[in-house]
């Protein structure tokens, strides 16, 4: 049970709660904490065994590609090699992504999804043909939905289920005669 709290990255308070949903007892708080130990020990050593696997596999690689290298590590297998590292940069893009997708939420909400495109602009976001007739769509489907809710004979509709409402609600009191309550005069 420990391992699937961290596995879900959850804590003793969360654990408690599947037990008791599973109708299976729980651990004690002092059992969870020292298998939490354990647990987390283990996925240390796992972790630096999957870090150095993998260090041995780029210097393998390298030293398969330049002969030189491959002399380099057979003489000393902890010397610093110098490699290419390449990155796409999106993770610098991650905030950015975030207020852009709450800025479109909010004003595809309050005043449709046209004005995704102006928030677009403001976060220099091109916006593409698909994305505006899309959001073009969008708009024209939500302005029709809300003329069919206001149109005279929906307006009709909702008038004459809110009388039959009443109607009934009055032939309800009548048949049940007076009631009595506080402060009523019969």
């Amino acid at each position: 049970m420990v391992l699937l709290a961290h596995e879900l990255g959850m804590g003793y308070a969360a654990l408690r709660k599947i037990s008791k949903v599973l109708g299976i007892h729980s651990l004690h708080l002092k059992t969870y904490q020292r298998h939490d130990k354990r647990v987390t020990v283990a996925e240390i050593e796992r972790g630096l065994e999957s870090l150095h696997k993998t260090r041995e596999q780029i210097r393998q690689a390298y030293a398969d590609v330049d002969p030189e290298l491959a002399e380099l590590l057979r003489e000393d297998a902890d010397a610093v090699i110098n490699i290419g590292v390449s990155f796409d940069g999106t993770w610098h893009m991650a905030e950015k992504r975030v207020e852009a997708a709450a800025s479109m939420a909010i004003s595809s909400f309050n005043e449709g999804a046209s004005a995704m495109l102006n928030v677009m602009a403001n976060l220099w976001l091109e916006s593409t043909l698909i994305t505006v007739n899309t959001i073009k769509q969008a708009d024209l489907l939500r302005v029709s939905k809300a003329n069919a809710i206001h149109s005279a004979t929906v307006k009709r509709k909702r008038k004459l289920v809110s009388t039959a409402k009443k109607v009934e609600r009055h032939q309800q009191e009548l048949s049940e005669g007076p009631t009595y309550g506080a402060g009523m005069d019969i």
